[in-house]
């Protein structure tokens, strides 16, 4: 049942980020809006790591974390950019 909630949770938290994260990017520049939404994330990142984290990291392991976060990131500009040019539904749709 932990698990229906959990997958609930996150797509519930994923839409209301990608709406916001567009309306947003139709007033300011998606790499601003980007910028802010990754610096929610690492707060958020941060207080789960110090809350439930009892594993080590390595240099390594913190590379490659860091590595998908920019990797991340250009995707996000990249999606709020089309979701401010066009249709919200259209871009939706096919980045999905």
């Amino acid at each position: 049942m932990s698990a229906v909630l959990f997958a609930l949770l996150s797509g519930l938290s994923w839409g209301a980020s990608d709406f916001s994260g567009a309306l947003a990017t139709k007033e300011d520049n998606a790499i601003l809006v980007t910028i802010g939404v990754q610096l929610v994330s690492l707060l958020s990142l941060i207080t789960i790591i110090l809350t439930f984290g009892t594993g080590t990291f390595t240099l390594g392991d913190m590379a490659w974390g860091a590595l998908g976060g920019v990797s991340g990131s250009i995707g996000l500009v990249t999606f709020y950019r089309a979701l401010a040019r066009g249709p919200m539904s259209v871009a939706a749709s096919i980045t999905a």
